[in-house]
């Protein structure tokens, strides 16, 4: 599938997402298969597509949390200067970051996304980075969220 960039002039195809074998369902196929339809949520439950995901920008890459029937979530990284697509799985996506807790995006900068930590006390012994682990020490779940930076390297 394509990128817009949306203008008040038109509509730019920026971008071209490949990642790696996973595919977005064309409206072609949703139409056929739900019979002119709306709701094309079970036909896509049904086939082996992306089913959701989100997409933010910085300077060099897109970062895409997708989802995809009967797999856990992933996570999508597409180089904008290589134009290719990596794939991460959530474990591996985990693993990469170090923090020892999953941080989920809230926005980005132009270079990192913007991600908020949330916490209970069963996972304040499963944090294993340092700094994290200091700075969530003396506060709990109800206090404000940490907010981390995180930026894409190849």
């Amino acid at each position: 599938p394509y990128v817009y960039k949306i203008t008040d002039r038109a509509f730019e195809p920026i971008y071209e997402l490949f990642l790696e074998s996973y595919q977005f369902p064309t409206m072609d196929f949703l139409k056929k298969e739900t019979k002119g339809k709306s709701d094309y949520t079970k036909t896509i439950d049904n086939h082996d597509f992306i089913s959701s995901f989100g997409l933010y920008e910085t300077k060099d890459f897109l970062w895409i949390p997708f989802h995809k029937s009967n797999m856990p979530p992933c996570t999508g990284f597409y180089d904008k200067k290589e134009k290719k697509g990596y794939i991460l799985s959530l474990s591996d996506y985990f693993k990469s970051i170090n923090l020892g807790v999953l941080p989920f995006a809230k926005g980005n900068t132009d270079e990192c996304l913007i991600c908020e930590i949330k916490f209970d006390e069963d996972k304040k012994t499963t944090i294993k980075n340092k700094v994290l682990k200091d700075a969530i020490e003396n506060k709990s779940p109800d206090d404000n969220p940490i907010l981390c930076l995180i930026k894409a390297k190849q």
